[in-house]
C-alpha cells in the first residue's frame, strides 16, 4: 500500500536543518536518484530496492526497464552508488499524478546491506492525526551533498488518496520520505508514512 503526499513550498519559517547521512545513521537509506541531469530524492525500502517518484521522467512513456543511478554521499567518506532498473511504477497523469506518482528501482548492488533501509508503516499501524509530529528529509537542488530535514511537520488534510502536509518542499525533494523517528532496541529507525510527490 502506498500513500503519497503533495505540497509545493515551505510554510511559515524555514526550520530545515542539515543532517548527517553517515553510514551508521538511520538517514543513510536516503539518497539521490539521477537520470541524465535530472535529480530527485529516493530511499531504500529493502536491501536492494529504492522508492522514488514516477514524475521524475516527465513523460508518458513506459518506465519499466529504464536504468537510473542511486547514490548516497556520507558526510565522511566517498559516495556509495549503484545503477538500478525500474521494476514497477504507478501511472503518470501529469505533474500532479497523485497516488500513481511512484516508482520502484531494483539496484544492481544491494546498498541496503551496508546502509540499512527504512520501515514502511501501513495506515492502520500509525493513525495520522494533525497533532502527530512528523519529519521529512531530502536532497534539494543546489545543496551539494547535504541532506536537509524539516524537523517538525504535520498532515493538514486529505484529498482522495493524497495527504496535504506542511513539510518543506523544494525542487529536488520529490521522492522524499515523510516519517516518524523512533528508537527500537536501542537503534534509531525511520518509520515512513508517505512520500513527497
Amino acid at each position: 500500500h502506498s500513500v503519497n503526499l503533495y505540497a509545493t513550498k515551505t510554510f511559515g519559517a524555514d526550520d530545515r536543518m542539515r543532517i548527517s547521512a553517515g553510514q551508521s545513521s538511520a538517514f543513510a537509506a536516503m539518497g539521490r536518484v539521477k537520470w541524465r541531469n535530472r535529480p530527485a530524492t529516493g530511499f531504500l525500502i529493502s536491501e536492494c530496492h529504492v522508492l522514488t517518484v514516477r514524475h521524475f521522467f516527465r513523460d508518458d512513456k513506459a518506465v519499466i526497464g529504464r536504468r537510473l543511478n542511486f547514490s548516497v554521499t556520507p558526510q565522511a567518506g566517498p559516495t556509495i552508488a549503484s545503477t538500478g532498473t525500474v521494476i514497477a511504477s504507478g501511472r503518470n497523469q501529469g505533474i500532479q499524478a497523485g497516488s500513481g506518482d511512484w516508482m520502484l528501482l531494483r539496484l544492481d548492488s544491494c546498498l541496503g546491506r551496508a546502509l540499512g533501509f527504512v520501515d514502511i508503516v501501513a495506515d492502520a499501524a500509525m493513525p495520522i492525526h494533525p497533532t502527530l509530529h512528523l519529519r521529512s528529509a531530502g536532497y534539494p537542488n543546489g545543496a551539494g551533498a547535504w541532506l536537509m530535514m524539516d524537523p517538525d511537520c504535520r498532515i493538514r488534510g486529505q484529498l482522495s488518496e493524497e495527504w496535504l502536509h506542511d513539510c518543506a518542499t523544494l525542487p529536488g525533494y520529490s521522492g522524499s520520505p515523510i516519517f516518524h523517528q523512533v528508537v527500537i532496541n536501542g537503534k534509531e529507525r525511520l518509520q515512513v508514512v508517505g512520500m513527497q510527490t
